[in-house]
């Protein structure tokens, strides 16, 4: 009757060990997958802002024109988010920030593009005449490699892709990690626009056909986040 107990007792213990080994075996996987699912969603959250909008925020970059393989022309470029408001669009008033870009150089020029942040994404407003209003989803939450989504204006569409959400951008002595969004019409031109969160836009490259290859390349050399 002993001999029995034992062997029952026995049989059990290995199917416990056999047990944990299922059990650390099924961790190991979901931790896996865990950690898979955070790397490809990275910014799910909309607190994380690449492009953050405070007022008061400011950037500076170098803008050169490249033709030939050589600088056309140099720029510098100043952007600052001066304020909020409140736009009417679709029949509904819509609270974005006011962001101003000043551009210094030959042709001098100043701007104002407006910017919201809502559940999906990162959204541009550009008013293209008085209370008409172009609506952009420049970055779709939650950001994951190999994402797409088109942007329909009616006469034309841009196509926007997540090319990377861990690209390193060495500047001077500072280093970024972006992620890397590209948009453009598929066909003739193309811009590349790298985000760093919590920092903002910290690189662009753009290339269109004008006058043989041309790229335009946008460089931050400063900036200011409150």
């Amino acid at each position: 009757m002993t001999i029995i107990v034992m062997k029952n007792c026995n049989c059990f213990i290995k199917k416990i060990k056999s047990a944990k080994k299922r059990i650390i075996l099924l961790s190991l996987m979901l931790a896996g997958i865990s950690c898979d699912t955070t790397e490809s969603n990275l910014f799910i959250d909309k607190s994380q802002q690449i492009f953050p909008l405070a007022v008061g925020n400011k950037w500076e970059y170098q803008y050169d024109i490249i033709q030939n393989d050589s600088v056309a022309e140099s720029r510098k470029v100043k952007v600052e988010v001066t304020g909020k408001t409140k736009i009417r669009t679709a029949g509904n008033n819509v609270e974005v920030f006011i962001v101003k870009e000043t551009t210094e150089g030959i042709n001098p020029a100043e701007r104002y593009f407006y910017y919201s942040y809502e559940e999906d994404g990162l959204y541009n407003w550009q008013e293209i005449s008085e209370g008409k209003f172009i609506k952009s989803h420049v970055v779709k939450y939650p950001v994951e490699k190999g994402e797409s989504w088109r942007v329909d204006h009616g006469d034309y569409a841009e196509v926007y892709t997540c090319l990377s959400t861990a690209d390193t951008v060495q500047l001077k002595d500072n280093q970024y990690i972006c992620i890397v969004i590209r948009t453009g019409n598929g066909v003739s031109w193309y811009a590349d626009y790298y985000y760093s969160v919590g920092i903002g836009l910290v690189q662009l490259i753009a290339e269109t056909p004008e006058k043989g290859k041309t790229l335009r390349i946008q460089k931050l050399t400063g900036y200011r986040i409150n």
